[in-house]
């Protein structure tokens, strides 16, 4: 038995030869999936405001500094990029907090 809870099993029920795992119990007790967070009202502003300010960065490289359509797309998806890795990061850090 593997510390996941799994056992393997010599034999096969697709005709190769191997090990086989076979898991005793759910991955995740039925308290944990039933378990879904709501999103709440201040983190839904907190994305329109982040993608307003994406969209805006993207408007002033295009109209303002005059750096051309590619150039601030690529500098604006950058910049979304960034920010998702932080937001995720951030999440994953509080997720684990609990």
């Amino acid at each position: 038995m593997t510390p996941s809870g799994a056992t393997l099993e010599t034999g096969s029920t697709t005709g190769r030869e191997g090990l086989e795992m076979t898991v005793d119990h759910d991955v995740l007790p039925e308290n944990d999936r039933a378990r879904q967070q709501e999103v709440s009202t201040a983190v839904m502003v907190g994305y329109a405001t982040a993608a307003t300010a994406i969209f805006g960065w993207f408007l002033f490289g295009l109209l303002v500094q005059r750096q051309g359509f590619v150039d601030s797309v690529g500098e604006s998806a950058g910049a979304a990029f960034g920010l998702l890795l932080a937001v995720s990061v951030i999440g994953t850090l509080r997720r684990n907090g609990d």
